[in-house]
């Protein structure tokens, strides 16, 4: 089974979502507790051309970051994944190459990225389980510090790992329902409950409790299928984002994304089940991995505000 991850207490379990929720840093006091989407930005990487993107929902808009190279030159190799890490001695973009476009760089290795150049540290540790498809990162208060998740596809034996941030090692914390992931996982997100994660095929959604690996049906996307990007959006001054359009109580613990390679649609899901469209340029691009943030909490946004 791997490393598992203890249950916590209900304090401890609040004490995750707060901080899951605001990240680093905090709204100022006073603050509307409901942060409307066009505060939220994303950060996406093209697994066709391995491009990192910036996409501003304010203005409905790409910024094109650059082509994701590594040290030695290379592009990366076919990304299908994405997270960021936004706190401790190891804050970044993560990805993993994939190694289906022979562009002669490594594969099935930890990627660091720069947000502000997409220039990548691929680390030297190659994998034990390959072919990453989905990532995200949650805190461990436990540990006192943020962790990285993945899926590894691992040759449709799936497993979720976590990664060695200073050396690109990964570890196994469970073996997946591989019949709940026929045939294939294609995205994780973190979860309003710390207990929890979301986990996705390209045909459903559905929850995994991290204490026992039992995972539950939350909504089909059939019609939408093939799905390939997964991740919930936290406000500033508490988890509700408002999405015009959409009941506000799906998304008052944080609204739930995800991409459709097929008909190039951001989905909203309703987290007792269903989903819904937001429209949007998403067309344009091949995102597998996406991750979103507040204009407020992002990093970049004093180089990247002239382009909004």
């Amino acid at each position: 089974m791997g490393i598992m991850f203890p249950a916590r207490t209900a304090k401890a379990a609040a004490s995750v979502a707060i901080a899951a929720t605001l990240l680093i840093s905090s709204a100022a006091e006073g603050d509307d507790p409901l942060t409307p989407i066009t505060e939220l930005v994303i950060y996406g990487i093209d697994s066709d051309t391995a491009e990192l993107l910036r996409y501003v929902f304010s203005n409905d808009t790409f910024f094109r970051i650059g082509v994701v190279r590594d040290q030695n030159g290379f592009v990366i190799d076919h990304p299908e994944c994405l997270s960021y890490v936004p706190g401790g001695d190891n804050k970044g973009f993560y990805s993993s190459p994939m190694g289906k476009d022979g562009t002669g760089g490594p594969k099935n290795v930890l990627a660091k990225i720069d947000g502000l150049t997409a220039e990548a540290f691929m680390y030297s540790m190659p994998f034990t389980y390959k072919n990453m498809r989905g990532m995200t990162s949650v805190y461990d208060p436990i540990a006192g510090e943020w962790i990285l998740l993945g899926i590894a596809h691992n040759n449709k034996d799936a497993k979720l790992v976590t990664f060695d941030l200073d050396t690109g090692e990964q570890s196994l914390v469970m073996d997946l329902d591989d019949a709940w992931g026929a045939p294939a996982f294609e995205g994780l997100s973190a979860h309003p409950d710390p207990d929890k994660l979301y986990v996705m095929t390209g045909w459903k959604l559905g929850e995994l409790d991290r204490t026992t690996g039992v995972i539950t049906d939350v909504a089909n996307h059939t019609a939408h299928a093939r799905i390939e990007a997964l991740e919930i959006a936290f406000g500033d001054d508490g988890p509700a984002i408002e999405v015009p359009g959409v009941d506000p109580d799906w998304t008052e613990d944080g609204a739930l994304f995800a991409f459709s390679n097929k008909t190039d649609d951001l989905l909203v899901y309703n987290p007792a089940g269903g989903l819904t469209t937001y429209p949007s340029t998403f067309s344009t691009v091949d995102c597998e991995g996406v991750v979103f943030m507040t204009t407020l909490k992002d990093p970049f946004i004093k180089v990247f505000a002239q382009f909004d």
